[in-house]
């Protein structure tokens, strides 16, 4: 099973492709540059999306049909979080609101 980590930002994608070492490879799909390898042990395609969800979508569309992939993480960061939250903890929401 191919899973997929999806970030916006160049920065947060730089250390998943230092982990993935020299088993990336890269590939070209329209304008992004997909790295696909291994990530802790599991095939993985890595990728920046860029900022927005439309950017966010297409690259995922592309994840799909050009690669397979059956899970997808989105990995980043993001503003609004409580005082009580610090740099390197998880955060799963239980609730989202989207907003143009």
């Amino acid at each position: 099973m191919t899973f997929a980590i999806v970030a916006a930002m160049q920065d947060e994608l730089a250390t998943l492709l230092h982990d993935m070492g020299r088993s990336a490879t890269r590939s070209v799909h329209g304008r992004r540059e997909f790295f696909r390898g291994e990530l802790w042990g599991r095939p993985c395609v890595a990728v920046l999306s860029r900022i927005g969800k439309v950017a966010a979508a297409t690259t995922v569309a592309t994840l799909i049909h050009e690669f397979g992939a059956e899970r997808i993480v989105f990995t980043g960061v993001a503003g609004g979080i409580g005082t009580a939250t610090r740099i390197g903890d998880v955060v799963i929401a239980d609730e989202l609101v989207q907003h143009d």
